[in-house]
C-alpha cells in the first residue's frame, strides 16, 4: 500500500470535521513523502488545507456546504500540538469583550509561536508573533483587555473604547490587574490607569 493510500485509509477512520496534522503520521513515512501525500489528498478534495501543516477532513452538509470547526477549536488544536499560546487580539478581542457586535473577517490573534494565516472558508485567521512576555497575563479579563489594545495599537483606540475598556477592567481582580499591567508597554498602563491616577 502506498503512503498516499495508507494516510487516506487512516483518515477515513476519523470523524468527519477532524483536524489533521501531517506530523501526527510521522511513523508512516518520511517528511517529504507525508507532505506529498497530504498535498495530493488536498488536490483531490478529500481533505482541505487550512494552513501549513494544518488540514481538515471536511464534514459536508447538503444545504450549508462545508461545516468548518469553530475558530477556537482550530486554534486550541494548534496550540496543543505546537505547545504555544494563542490569544485574541485587536478587533477580535474587542468582539469577545462585547464592545462590538461586528465579527472581523480577518481575526487577529497573538502567539508566541510562528506567524501564519489560516483560511476558514471566506474568513482568515491571522496569527501574529509577539514576545512570550506579553502572553503571560494572569487574568482572563485583563488579559483580553491588554491584547485588544496591543492589537489595535495606540492610534486606533478611540476615547470611547478606552473608557469602556477601563469599565470592563474593573471586573478583574486587583492582583491580576497589577500583575498583567507590569507586562505591557507603558502607554497601555497609562491609558488604563489614567482615571485612577487623576482621582488620587
Amino acid at each position: 500500500m502506498s503512503v498516499h493510500q495508507h494516510i487516506k485509509s487512516e483518515i477515513q477512520r476519523l470523524e468527519k470535521g477532524s483536524l489533521l496534522f501531517p506530523v501526527d503520521y510521522a511513523g508512516a513515512a518520511g517528511y517529504d513523502a507525508l507532505r506529498q501525500a497530504f498535498s495530493r489528498l488536498a488536490r483531490e478534495g478529500f481533505i482541505i488545507r487550512l494552513s501549513k501543516g494544518v488540514y481538515l477532513y471536511p464534514r459536508i452538509d447538503k444545504d450549508l456546504g462545508i461545516l468548518y470547526p469553530s475558530t477556537e477549536k482550530i486554534l486550541q488544536a494548534i496550540a496543543n500540538r505546537d505547545k504555544i499560546r494563542i490569544f485574541a487580539s485587536g478587533a477580535k478581542a474587542l468582539h469577545q469583550l462585547g464592545l462590538t457586535s461586528q465579527v472581523p473577517v480577518n481575526a487577529v490573534y497573538l502567539t508566541d509561536g510562528p506567524a501564519r494565516e489560516i483560511r476558514i472558508g471566506k474568513h482568515t485567521i491571522i496569527l501574529k508573533k509577539t514576545s512570550p512576555r506579553k502572553l503571560m497575563t494572569s487574568g482572563s479579563i485583563s488579559g483580553l483587555v491588554v491584547h485588544a489594545m496591543l492589537g489595535m495599537g495606540k492610534d486606533q483606540l478611540t476615547e470611547d473604547m478606552i473608557v469602556k475598556l477601563r469599565s470592563i477592567l474593573a471586573e478583574e481582580s486587583p492582583d491580576n490587574i497589577n500583575h498583567d499591567l507590569k507586562l505591557v508597554p507603558v502607554w497601555i498602563s497609562r491609558l488604563l490607569l489614567q482615571n485612577h491616577v487623576e482621582n488620587d
